[in-house]
């Protein structure tokens, strides 16, 4: 029990010198969480002061602050389980969008300039 009491204190002690921070509660975003940053993305508000209508990933890293998020590049934001990615073409527009999740068999969405929202699921989910 002391040598548990001991490693315990020692590891709080070494943890708390790096700087740890405890993992998010949150592991996933649930379906509806995962579309809203999506539609966001895709949305007239978060294209303001742009050509086009559309939202880059860093602005909607901001927009979303409350859900952990990274931004990888201009092009590709994570936010728990999913990556938001643009593709624009070389002029700009058109663009494609996609918004996909590390977990097997959640839901997926993509669009392109169009604005046509796709969603979609693994070929093997059932």
């Amino acid at each position: 029990m002391r040598a548990y009491v001991l490693l315990s204190l020692i590891l709080t002690t070494l943890s708390g010198s790096v700087g740890y921070q405890p993992p998010s509660q949150q592991k996933s975003l649930s379906r509806d969480e995962a579309f809203k940053v999506f539609a966001f993305a895709l949305s007239t508000e978060a294209g303001r002061g742009k050509a086009t209508p559309l939202g880059t990933p860093r602005m909607v890293t901001t927009e979303f602050s409350s859900v952990p998020s990274r931004l990888v590049d201009e092009n590709t934001a994570t936010f728990l389980d999913y990556t938001l990615h643009v593709s624009y073409s070389p002029g700009g527009q058109p663009f494609v969008m996609t918004f996909v999740s590390t977990t097997h068999c959640a839901p997926a969405w993509f669009a392109q300039d169009a604005h046509t929202v796709y969603e979609g699921r693994a070929v093997d989910c059932r």
